[in-house]
């Protein structure tokens, strides 16, 4: 008994763990829950998206066939501009979530919109 401890101790002085066939390495895995989706934050980050692109076309339409008023097209390209920024960036990240193939990846997306909501 006493020679075997000695004999483990000269190995791991005389050899590096990454050499030794013998030792294990210990990860340290974390596992966290799913996160619940965040619907209510799913369905306005599409609503801005949408409706800011419905706001930036009409501003366009109303641009060219408005002969008297010129500033309700402005109006709309810079309400739509407000609303569709933030509506595809976070659309792009719930995007990005679905088709990433690495589970810590969405779990990291998912906690960033998460402390969104």
């Amino acid at each position: 008994m006493g020679e075997s401890a000695l004999d483990m101790e000269d190995m791991h002085r005389n050899q590096s763990y990454d050499q030794d066939p013998k030792c294990l390495e210990v990860e340290d895995v974390r596992l966290e829950p799913d996160l619940p989706f965040p619907t209510k934050l799913f369905v306005v980050s599409v609503g801005l998206f949408v409706l800011g692109g419905i706001l930036i076309f009409s501003g366009f339409i109303s641009e060219i066939f408005s002969v008297e008023d010129k500033t309700k097209g402005i109006a709309c390209w810079v309400l739509g501009g407000i609303t569709f920024i933030p509506g595809s960036y976070y659309t792009y990240l719930f995007y990005r979530a679905w088709r990433t193939q690495n589970p810590e990846e969405r779990r990291r997306i998912m906690r960033e919109l998460e402390a969104v909501a």
